[in-house]
């Protein structure tokens, strides 16, 4: 690793800790405003001050009066969100949906390849809210409370404003994030020395060189990584591709279409070889469906 690695490792977990030690209705739209303009813009996030001071219809003459006051009521709801559940309101506690190393990896990862804070912290709470729902949905089935798990979370995540300001934008820090988080995992079973709560900047940098050692290899070389529970993270890879497509190209109805899915066998089942098939492993290494940013 470098100095440059590390030094990054750090700013990521200031960032993330200044900002719920900060946080307030108006520090959290002044936050989604700098993440969503500055990328708008292309600037750094820290000039998002400048754009404190103008008007967001100015700033994003593509958002009218109505976008505009969904946005702001869906950036507060998601304030309200953070301080009902104090899982949320935490850089070091974990979300009822993922543990607290690989939420920490996870949000490293994410933060390198760009997803800002807010964006990291709405896609956080449709996880939680897809785990909640999902046992309601499916509360005696397992194998398919957990594909739907996985599916409503990135469903909803491409739809929910407070991960980004445009749909292109949704898709992308959606896939960043929950990719990353099935890349996690697969580090941490097959490392465990870097399964702790609280990752040092140094276990967050050596991970973030584990992860881009998935990427640029033969498809024998990365299918190695993916076997045993291996299987588990291609499931979990596969299903979130489609809780993706769905989302941006149907009506609000996850459960309709993941039933449809389900039926036809178009989601993965389970991690069982029987579902996580040759041509599926082939399917999503020649898709790059386990590359975060594409």
């Amino acid at each position: 690793m470098t100095p440059e690695q590390i030094a990054e490792a750090y700013r990521i977990m200031e960032e993330t800790e200044q900002f719920f030690s900060t946080l307030s209705p108006e520090s959290l739209w002044d936050a989604y405003l700098a993440e969503n303009l500055a990328q708008k813009h292309s600037l750094p996030r820290q000039t998002y001050v400048l754009y404190n001071a103008i008007s967001p219809e100015l700033s994003s003459p593509t958002m009218s009066e109505g976008e505009l006051s969904e946005t702001k009521r869906e950036v507060k709801g998601l304030y309200d969100e953070i301080n009902a559940d104090n899982t949320l309101s935490s850089s070091s506690i974990s979300t009822s949906s993922i543990s607290s190393a690989s939420l920490a990896y996870t949000r490293h990862f994410s933060g390198h390849d760009g997803v800002g804070v807010v964006g990291r912290t709405a896609i956080e709470a449709s996880g939680d809210s897809a785990q909640n729902d999902a046992a309601s949905a499916f509360p005696t089935d397992g194998l398919r409370q957990d594909a739907y798990r996985h599916y409503l979370w990135n469903f909803r995540a491409v739809r929910n404003v407070a991960v980004h300001l445009t749909q292109d934008g949704r898709i992308r820090s959606t896939r960043i994030y929950t990719t990353n988080r099935e890349l996690a995992t697969n580090i941490l079973r097959r490392h465990p020395s870097l399964n702790v709560a609280n990752p040092t900047a140094s276990q967050l940098a050596t991970a973030l060189n584990l992860r881009n050692n998935f990427f640029n290899r033969t498809f024998a070389q990365w299918d190695a990584l993916f076997t045993g529970d291996g299987g588990e993270d291609l499931m979990d890879l596969w299903n979130n591709e489609c809780g993706r497509q769905d989302g941006v190209n149907n009506p609000d109805e996850p459960l309709l279409f993941f039933n449809v899915r389900w039926n036809a066998n178009t989601v993965i089942r389970s991690k069982s070889p029987v579902d996580v098939t040759p041509a599926r492993r082939q399917t999503i290494w020649v898709n790059s469906w386990y590359v975060p940013v594409r």
